[in-house]
């Protein structure tokens, strides 16, 4: 085998890894998800999906404005001067986790005023906690994928969820089902916190790094922030058209409705785990091939990811197809005749936005965080006005979540005019 042969087979087997892990932890709320429903009801589930949601986009606050900026800016560096960032990085992270949990003490001191929380306290508190670890687990698995140790990453991931497991088997035989939502988030703080300790590569780069100082963490924050303060309000955008509808429905409609539209997300996973896990370890290499060869080539390449993703999608949305007209989910999933409406938006919806994370890489990996955010404005001002005018302003509810999938195709077909314009440039330029 030459050596050319066996670069590429070792970064299949990278990304691979990274597919697996992304898998394994998918696999892991839909299991935790399971438990719920079957201790509980649909509203607790509902409870739960709501916390996970605010979960998710406190995580992707860090993740965009500190993991993936330090992706960017360690990607090509020595192993020395890696450690040193990813050190600093971490520095940085603890400062903004100590303010976000005061933030959420004072939240909660305010709520308490006017408004009994006493049922509620301990699903914060257990949420908060699994928030903050879970920011700490991405920042090392970020760190793992940067220095292409995707395969420790998954390892790492790997006792996260064995411990899940065995927890969780404990969850199921003695938690009162009042109780499941808190238990199921202190079952996911336990189980990071040993993953954390057991995580040998990151603690290795710790001992290793050089600290240089606070001074050298203001220079870093400031360096992330000039970049990464759009690519953070694209996030948020991005974030409030995709997953601000679980909230949405919280307030109008309640836990129970909130439980149909999370159990549908629930069925529809594992296309967007697969597509999450190829944007996670793909990116760096992205990043490579932009810096070394262009706009052109790197395009290429988003579009090679994006084929492999729908490859699978299309044969799991046939199983979907089999499962609803054999009338399996009608025995299985509870109360599916409420369910099915949602799974249809979500299936429109992942492969939509399937497109839009792809070609919105194009701008990622080139750093165009302000076109991001513009073209990310103009798709949620299409989400909102539906979501306003024809849910609430109509009481078409259903049909207001159809907006959120009318703001992906304009997304999408925003990202395809100007990537085919910068290409035409590039090319007219050489």
């Amino acid at each position: 085998m030459s050596w050319r042969e066996k670069i590429t087979q070792a970064d299949a087997l990278r990304q691979y890894a990274s597919v697996v892990e992304q898998i394994l932890m998918s696999a892991s709320n839909m299991l935790a998800s399971i438990v719920v429903l079957k201790v509980s009801n649909v509203a607790q589930f509902g409870i739960y999906s709501f916390v996970f949601v605010i979960s998710t986009l406190i995580v992707s606050v860090f993740g965009t404005l500190l993991h993936r900026q330090m992706m960017l800016r360690i990607a090509s560096e020595s192993g020395t001067e890696q450690k040193n960032i990813f050190v600093t990085t971490l520095a940085i992270e603890a400062i903004g986790l100590v303010a976000l949990i005061g933030l959420s003490i004072v939240i909660l001191i305010g709520l308490s005023i006017g408004f009994d929380i006493s049922n509620y306290l301990a699903i914060a508190i257990t949420g908060l906690t699994f928030t903050a670890l879970m920011v700490m687990f991405e920042a090392c698995k970020q760190y793992s994928y940067t220095t292409d140790n995707q395969p420790y990453s998954l390892r790492s991931t790997v006792i996260y969820i064995g411990c899940q497991l065995c927890l969780l088997a404990l969850v199921v035989w003695k938690v009162p089902a009042e109780y499941i939502v808190q238990a199921i988030y202190a079952v996911f703080s336990l189980s990071l916190l040993i993953s954390l300790l057991a995580n040998k590569l990151c603690r290795t780069a710790i001992l290793e790094a050089q600290w240089r100082g606070w001074g050298e963490a203001r220079s870093v924050f400031n360096s992330y922030f000039e970049q990464g303060r759009f690519s953070l309000l694209g996030m948020a955008i991005a974030w409030a058209q995709n997953q601000s509808i679980n909230p949405f429905l919280m307030f109008i409609s309640g836990p129970t409705v909130a439980g149909y539209f999370s159990l549908a997300r629930l069925m529809i996973m594992p296309m967007s785990v697969i597509n999450q896990g190829l944007i996670n370890s793909s990116t760096p290499t992205l990043r490579r091939t932009f810096k070394s060869h262009g706009l052109v080539p790197m395009f290429k390449k988003v579009n090679t990811f994006l084929l492999k993703t729908f490859a699978f999608s299309f044969i799991y949305i046939a199983a979907l197809l089999v499962g609803h007209y054999a009338g399996f989910f009608d025995q299985y999933i509870p109360e599916y005749t409420q369910v099915k409406w949602f799974l249809l938006l979500w299936v429109i919806l992942i492969s939509s936005s399937m497109f839009r994370f792809w070609y919105g890489q194009f701008f990622v990996v080139s750093m165009q965080f302000k076109l991001l955010l513009r073209i990310g404005i103009t798709a949620f001002a299409v989400t909102a006005t539906g979501l306003l005018v024809i849910g609430l302003g109509l009481n078409l509810l259903y049909m207001g979540l159809y907006s959120v999938i009318a703001g992906e195709f304009t997304a999408i077909a925003l990202y395809m005019r100007y990537a085919k314009q910068q290409m035409a440039e590039q090319d007219a330029f050489k």
